[in-house]
């Protein structure tokens, strides 16, 4: 739910303003599934998804996903995120859902080597393999997946340039006239999460 929450802020708005009829399956903390049904964008179906990963668990969402599109059937699927991507690639795919889109915001294997990366990799080549098409949230990242053949060309596509939700210039606005304390002006970055995966040690390193 954080996900559709942190990530798909206003965008899920939009699509309920433009008539589209959203259902949204996730997991998630009570706090994080209720302000998504606050946002009152569409159904919320409630999945027991754990980030970490957990044999039993996943393959119980596998099922209970799999029965839920047996019995639900939507013009498009959309899946995202790591654990998101397998289950939802494999769950739609077997109940014969058409339209199979992989929203690829990243990989989680970027710092990884050895066996660990391997399957990561593997995993992700099933995923694309099952979709219909595949969409990157940058060109780089497209670029990426296409030079080690995890996914074809015809396949994949960007979100309109390259984005992953798009930014607020009305609040994003930059003032090229600010400056610091000292007169000099300054800029600031965000890494996302504050963990290895995310670069963060390179940061420290670097800075």
């Amino acid at each position: 739910a954080i996900s559709f929450n942190v990530l798909c802020r206003s965008q899920l708005e939009f699509f309920r303003d433009s008539g589209i009829s959203l259902t949204l399956l996730c997991g998630g903390d009570d706090c994080e599934i209720d302000r998504l049904v606050d946002r009152q964008v569409g159904e919320v179906v409630r999945l027991p998804f754990q980030r970490q990963p957990s044999l039993f668990m996943d393959m119980y969402c596998l099922v209970r996903l799999w029965v839920f599109f047996i019995f639900n059937r939507f013009d498009s699927t959309v899946y995202s995120t790591p654990k998101a991507l397998l289950v939802g690639s494999l769950a739609s795919f077997f109940s014969f859902h058409r339209n199979r889109v992989a929203l690829v915001r990243g990989r989680v294997y970027e710092s990884k080597s050895g066996f660990s990366r391997w399957l990561l990799v593997f995993l992700d080549r099933i995923s694309l393999k099952l979709s219909s098409r595949v969409a990157f949230i940058s060109n780089s990242l497209r670029l990426s997946f296409l030079s080690e053949g995890l996914v074809s060309k015809p396949k994949s596509f960007l979100v309109y340039g390259g984005s992953s939700n798009g930014v607020d210039a009305g609040r994003f606005c930059p003032d090229y006239d600010q400056r610091d304390a000292s007169g000099v002006s300054f800029s600031i970055v965000v890494v996302g999460r504050a963990c290895k995966d995310k670069g963060v040690e390179d940061v420290f390193r670097i800075g």
